[in-house]
């Protein structure tokens, strides 16, 4: 999308002077899933609009990453896909409906798993964040062609467990409204609150014994 030195890291200044976007182009970066959400309601338009969706996700899903890493919005995924899931998850099943939530859960282990390589450069979306994407999973599938290079040994199938700094797995993850904060359930019965940013744990709340799963 953008001419970017795929050798160079890029630091927040940097993007912020790039124009390659022009304003219509941001603003449907940061609302498509607000308008999908709410023409979705719409029962004559639900059919149209999850075919819309399903191939946006099949064809262009690491288009929009490196667009939200331009405009320094890496955070807004996060938010998107839950909306998104919670409107289309209420849909009749369909192979397009399970090919959407799947890559889109996809995307969000992405963000998560490689937020700081794909804050350092946009240019990651087709390298770190691709190249170790798990095999077996419609992402790869999907955009594996993108990646520059491609592992032959050790790569991975699936998602595994996530763990955060070497602690117990983690059985549940939630992200603050301001995207700002995640809170971790692990399995040690402890829940953990961690800054997006920095990834420093900045408290921990001890003997939770209910779980929210995402």
């Amino acid at each position: 999308m953008a001419k970017l030195d795929s050798t160079k890291f890029y630091k927040p200044d940097d993007l912020a002077k790039l124009t390659v976007l022009n304003e219509d182009m941001q603003y449907a970066l940061l609302f498509w899933a607000s308008h999908f959400v709410k023409g979705f309601q719409v029962k004559t338009k639900a059919l149209p609009m999850l075919q819309c969706l399903h191939q946006f996700c099949i064809s262009v899903l690491p288009l929009y990453l490196e667009g939200l890493l331009l405009l320094l919005k890496l955070n807004e995924v996060f938010l998107v896909i839950e909306s998104v899931v919670l409107a289309v998850s209420q849909y009749e099943a369909s192979d397009e409906k399970m090919t959407i939530l799947s890559l889109l859960n996809d995307l969000k282990f992405i963000a998560f798993n490689y937020h700081n390589e794909l804050k350092a450069s946009p240019l990651q979306v087709y390298n770190h964040a691709l190249i170790g994407v798990p095999q077996e999973t419609r992402y790869f599938f999907y955009y594996s062609h993108f990646a520059t290079v491609h592992m032959t040994i050790g790569a991975k199938k699936n998602w595994g467990p996530v763990t955060l700094e070497n602690f117990s797995e983690v059985m549940s993850l939630a992200l603050s409204p301001d995207s700002k904060i995640i809170a971790s359930g692990l399995s040690n019965y402890l829940v953990r609150l961690w800054s997006f940013e920095t990834g420093e744990c900045i408290q921990i709340l001890g003997d939770i014994l209910i779980w929210y799963f995402l």
